[in-house]
């Protein structure tokens, strides 16, 4: 397990082709996707393995895999915000 002081949600998943996922993406939030494996649309931009994006400024992000795919998803705030044990420095 790994602490992460800070508002932010890692995801690791693995996706099956005709899986199609709506991620919600919130006000001030933006999103990092790193494909870790296989071949996926993002919204209307085809990325592979080692592809990675940087989505903000939208309500939310479309994934469709085009085969079996594995992917890291990070929901991150876009305003860095001291919290933890980085709040007192």
């Amino acid at each position: 397990a790994v602490t992460v002081h800070q508002d932010a949600s890692v995801y690791v998943g693995r996706l099956h082709q005709g899986t199609v996922i709506e991620f919600p993406i919130g006000s001030r939030r933006g999103v990092y996707l790193y494909v870790i494996s296989g071949a996926i649309m993002l919204d209307h931009e085809r990325l592979t393995t080692g592809d990675a994006a940087k989505i903000q400024g939208q309500a939310a992000v479309q994934i469709a895999p085009e085969e079996l795919t594995e992917l890291i998803l990070v929901d991150v705030p876009l305003l860095f915000e001291p919290v933890g044990v980085w709040a007192a420095r």
